[in-house]
């Protein structure tokens, strides 16, 4: 599916240190920019890219970390979440279960 393949690059740009941004106007870090170099990019536009970026998110199988940029000063990166990397090993992109939701708010 296009959510495990926008996983599974999210997940490897992540290993190589690849800082992925959510922002529009960062054109080299920019999420889809990117992403949609790679032979493994699904053949979506932008906009259904966006969309399915932000289920992700929704569900907790990515987010938003903060870090330090050489400069000092503190930027957003798109990393996978613990559930997100599971999805990757399983080689599915599907939602959580209803079982795994409740199971992360403990």
């Amino acid at each position: 599916t296009h959510r495990a393949a926008i996983l599974k690059l999210i997940k490897v740009a992540s290993e190589a240190g690849v800082n992925l941004s959510m922002k529009a106007n960062a054109p080299t870090t920019n999420i889809y920019n990117v992403l949609r170099k790679e032979d493994d990019f699904p053949r979506i536009e932008r906009r259904e890219f966006f969309q399915i970026v932000q289920e992700l998110e929704r569900e907790r199988l990515i987010e938003q970390q903060e870090f330090r940029k050489p400069n000092r000063m503190t930027g957003q990166r798109v990393v996978l979440t613990e559930a997100g990397g599971v999805r990757v090993a399983l080689g599915s992109g599907a939602a959580p279960t209803w079982a795994q939701r409740e199971g992360d708010d403990e």
